[in-house]
């Protein structure tokens, strides 16, 4: 026996631990597989309904839609008019296709000389008046489109005179009717020879 000591209260004994049971929780049953299979079925009905709502939407419509009228073409064939015939607005192309193969040559075209008047003045010399008289002895065909230019120069005078004159498309050679000069001496002679000829189609 244990004897207390002064001044002090006896300590009770203590009890040992014992520790609390433990509370069983409580759960719910799961229902996901009710959720699951209602919801399945549930678009399982909504779809049918969609397709039979189509189905008798679609029978409706072709039912109510009237069938195309047919189209009737009637084609007019009236007789073609007579086309007048329209005259070329060329008419000389072939003479230009034969006009650009002329060469225009010096030897073409010989010149003579003619003198209308003549007045002297002892040895101071004579004052003339001529006139050319051109002529085409060439042995090509002269072009019957475009224009030649033949210059050609006066001889037998103190100054001597150059000059030109043109053919036409047509063969019409046009020159100077009348030309003055001043020779030298009385027994002075004229004469024309060509320097140069041009052709302008």
């Amino acid at each position: 026996m244990t004897t207390p000591l002064m001044g002090h209260e006896p300590v009770p004994p203590q009890q040992p631990y014992q520790p609390q049971p433990a509370t069983p929780k409580t759960t719910n049953p799961k229902r996901f597989g009710i959720f699951a299979l209602g919801g399945a079925g549930l678009a399982g009905v909504l779809i049918g309904a969609i397709v039979v709502g189509a189905a008798s939407g679609g029978s409706k419509d072709e039912a109510a839609a009237p069938a195309p009228a047919p189209t009737v073409t009637v084609t007019t064939t009236a007789p073609a008019a007579p086309v007048a015939a329209t005259p070329s607005d060329d008419p000389t192309t072939d003479d230009t296709s034969d006009s650009t193969t002329y060469e225009p040559k010096k030897s073409d075209f010989k010149l003579g000389v003619k003198t209308l008047s003549k007045e002297c003045f002892g040895s101071a010399g004579c004052n003339v008046s001529f006139r050319i008289k051109p002529s085409y002895v060439g042995s090509q065909d002269l072009p019957t489109s475009g224009e030649i230019e033949v210059t050609y120069k006066i001889t037998g005078l103190q100054d001597p005179v150059e000059n030109t004159f043109t053919v036409d498309g047509e063969g019409t050679i046009t020159y100077t009717k009348e030309e003055d000069g001043q020779t030298q001496s009385k027994g002075d002679k004229l004469g024309a020879k060509v320097t140069d000829v041009e052709y302008t189609p």
